[in-house]
């Protein structure tokens, strides 16, 4: 089997380093030839000559530092996708991994595809770093007439279904790219991820996570989030609006896509609320959460 590797990173050397050696670390698999096309969008601290020094048969490609997630992943899948491949593999450069995660993921593929006799996607999911909370992985959802609520599926020891997913590691087959596409290019860094997984389930495509944890990958500080409350209002909304935030127009688009129109408004109306009220939004959410 043929396995495309994507990563896309931006000025962060040594995360980008020790995630490619548990990379490389995962083979050799059997049976298996694999390729890793990294994305180096920008960086200005070293990387893709470290990169290259360290590990000579990654493919590097270099971006002008606006692409981002989405727009660095879709580089990196447009390049692989011109030499065929029979699988692509998302993976974030700030993850580790476990030994044998990719054994694990695919497989889970192989059970998938047993169960509904078509090639799912695969989910890996991951603990937080330094401990065993869930940090990222799938989600089940449920639309409802206020927009659409999403709820973490955790690993137990077998595949489960999911509906959607954080793109950290994901496995999905040239089948499903074909019936799918690539990232939407709406999307500049978030929301591209789950999208697809939305996309997925648009066109009957089984999704599930993998049966046990695949690595570690920390959890985005609130500290430096737009909702921080101990920062100012100018600030949150400075941080709200780069690419890397929550741009308000991208959020009300993926709403209004997986959705419909007055589920996007009343989601663009509650992004707004948080952004302003920072403190109200995180004593509700702990209420709800029994916390």
């Amino acid at each position: 089997m043929n396995i495309a590797i994507l990563l896309t990173c931006f000025n962060r050397r040594e995360r980008t380093l020790s995630c490619l050696r548990t990379v490389y670390a995962q083979f050799p698999m059997d049976n298996a030839r694999q390729e890793v096309y990294l994305v180096d969008d920008g960086s200005s601290d070293g990387t893709a000559d470290a990169v290259s020094r360290e590990f000579p048969d990654v493919i590097i490609l270099h971006g002008s530092g606006d692409l981002f997630w989405n727009g660095g992943m879709n580089l990196a899948w447009k390049t692989a996708i011109a030499q065929g491949f029979e699988y692509y593999l998302w993976l974030n450069d700030d993850v580790t991994l476990y030994t044998n995660a990719f054994k694990s993921m695919f497989d889970s593929f192989m059970k998938g595809r047993k169960e509904c006799g078509t090639n799912p996607v695969i989910v890996g999911s991951f603990h937080e770093v330094g401990n065993n909370e869930h940090a990222y992985g799938g989600f089940e959802i449920k639309k409802t007439l206020w927009g659409v609520r999403k709820k973490r599926v955790v690993p137990t020891g077998e595949i489960k279904r999911c509906d959607t997913f954080n793109g950290n590691t994901v496995l999905i087959p040239d089948s499903v790219v074909k019936k799918v596409g690539l990232l939407d290019p709406h999307f500049t860094h978030s929301f591209g991820d789950v999208d697809y997984g939305y996309r997925c389930m648009e066109k009957d495509i089984p999704v599930f996570i993998a049966p046990e944890y695949v690595g570690e990958c920390a959890r985005n500080s609130i500290n430096q989030s737009w909702y921080s409350p101990d920062v100012t209002l100018a600030e949150r909304y400075r941080r709200l609006t780069r690419p890397t935030g929550c741009p308000p127009g991208e959020y009300f688009y993926s709403y209004r896509k997986k959705s419909n129109l007055f589920a996007g408004v009343i989601a663009l109306s509650k992004l707004y609320l948080r952004l302003l009220f920072p403190d109200v939004w995180m004593k509700l959410s702990r209420s709800k959460s029994g916390e």
